[in-house]
């Protein structure tokens, strides 16, 4: 599987993809400090699943979903968007955006790798 991680703090995007590698089942972290950049490394190609921070500079989250969800098809690319400020209005706007998921900052990586398996598709691994 192929993850991209966007977000404009580099501490963030290393302990993503820190915690993808140590995960194993990743062939490759695809890293971006912001939506426009994450735009042109996607390309014609975009990753299995991408993890992508809302309050960006230059294109946001939400704009970056949208782009997304108007090039491909969200069975071929998943989305969980990633915020620290997970209120209702947040939540409603990730939603409406076609995001596949959310999670909200600080987090522990055993949930975010929770959140990654439901939103794949997998089994969960705890009860």
């Amino acid at each position: 599987m192929r993850v991209m991680v966007v977000d404009d703090s580099g501490t963030m995007r290393r302990l993503i993809a820190r915690a993808f590698e140590e995960e194993g089942q990743v062939t490759g972290v695809i890293e971006a400090a912001d939506g426009l950049e994450a735009l042109a490394k996607i390309g014609d190609d975009p990753p299995h699943l991408i993890l992508c921070d809302i309050k960006m500079p230059k294109l946001d989250g939400l704009k970056f979903l949208s782009s997304i969800r108007s090039r491909f098809d969200s069975s071929r690319v998943r989305v969980i968007l990633v915020t620290a400020k997970a209120d209702q209005r947040t939540i409603n706007s990730a939603h409406a955006a076609g995001a596949d998921g959310l999670i909200a900052k600080p987090f522990q990586v055993a949930d975010l790798m929770e959140k990654v398996r439901e939103v794949m598709g997998e089994k969960p691994s705890r009860p």
